[in-house]
């Protein structure tokens, strides 16, 4: 029995992102939001850079690396949306911004990296607005 799509895979963003995992030819976990996927296909197959950080409050790439797998290890309806609504957690911008924005990023890049590193962008942003 195939596995069930969990209910954020219905967003648009995730629709813009299994949209470039399929151009990329990677495999969709329906159970898990595609938008992290796109994001650990890039960081695994080494498709983007991280930048190195100039300032003690920019993240270190291990630690965008680290935060980005841990967000695409969410599986099943509850963990999915959870950890959609943590990558879209940017005290400085409301959920629907944040989605928005994403969102026009997936859709005017011009390749699976370049969509994927829109995604990593909003990882590396949330962790330098939320660090101490």
């Amino acid at each position: 029995m195939p596995a069930q799509e969990v209910p954020v895979n219905q967003w648009p963003i995730n629709q813009a992102a299994l949209a470039w995992l399929t151009k990329a030819k990677e495999p969709a976990d329906p159970e898990r939001p595609y938008v992290l996927q796109l994001a650990a296909w890039a960081l695994e197959a080494d498709k983007i850079d991280l930048p190195r950080p100039i300032a003690p409050s920019q993240p270190e790439p291990e630690a965008v690396k680290q935060v980005a797998y841990g967000l695409g290890q969410a599986r099943g309806r509850t963990e999915a949306y959870e950890a959609m609504r943590r990558l879209f957690g940017n005290p400085n911008l409301t959920h629907k911004e944040e989605q928005d924005n994403l969102l026009a990023s997936l859709e005017l890049a011009k390749s699976p990296q370049e969509a994927a590193q829109a995604v990593i962008q909003v990882i590396y942003d949330l962790m330098v607005a939320t660090s101490p």
